[in-house]
């Protein structure tokens, strides 16, 4: 019902210019596919700062190449982010894990300027929501929960758009349970 009344799947229009970021998933840690999602935030019409969900590519690993899963990653991620005008330091990374070597490696031969994301650390130091003072870290069992419940968040307050019919179902399909001191999302 969120995703229907908050138009979660229309496309952003962006009063601005907007600007292009993107998010790596290796898939080192649950056996999906290796996906970076591009993106873009800007301020939209609705005078808020938000983001616009572009389109997903998987990254193809060739089993048959001398060169490392890590490196065939690392090298396809930059491509892509060149050819879409996204800066290293606007692109994240899931470093849980090998997702960590992964980071090295971009740091390399790309630029240390990479964002890294723990999901399996502790949730931050950071409010709830702007509504919410509580910290994060007094609330989530762990980051992924928070950046869950953040992404909820973004939604409740209009300012996410163009997300594509297999992330909505991903994100209405994972439960969590807030019966216990802090809430913990499933895992996958």
């Amino acid at each position: 019902s969120l995703v229907e009344k908050y138009r979660v799947m229309q496309p952003a229009v962006f009063v601005k210019q907007s600007t292009a970021i993107a998010g790596l998933d290796p898939a080192f840690n649950g056996g999906d596919r290796c996906v970076i999602q591009l993106a873009r935030y800007g301020d939209f019409d609705n005078q808020k700062m938000g983001i616009q969900l572009d389109r997903t590519e998987i990254i193809e690993i060739d089993a048959k190449s001398s060169e490392p899963v890590h490196f065939q990653i690392a090298n396809r991620t930059r491509q892509i982010c060149e050819e879409n005008h996204v800066h290293p330091s606007n692109l994240a990374v899931d470093a849980t894990g090998e997702g960590g070597g992964l980071c090295d490696i971009l740091a390399k031969v790309w630029s240390p300027s990479i964002q890294r994301v723990e999901f399996g650390g502790k949730a931050s130091n950071l409010n709830v929501s702007p509504e919410d003072h509580r910290k994060s870290c007094d609330v989530y069992g762990n980051r992924v929960t928070e950046l869950w419940f953040s992404v909820r968040q973004w939604v409740i307050n209009e300012q996410l758009r163009g997300m594509q019919p297999e992330a909505v179902i991903e994100f209405c399909s994972r439960m969590f349970d807030d019966e216990k001191r802090m809430t913990i999302i499933e895992r996958k």
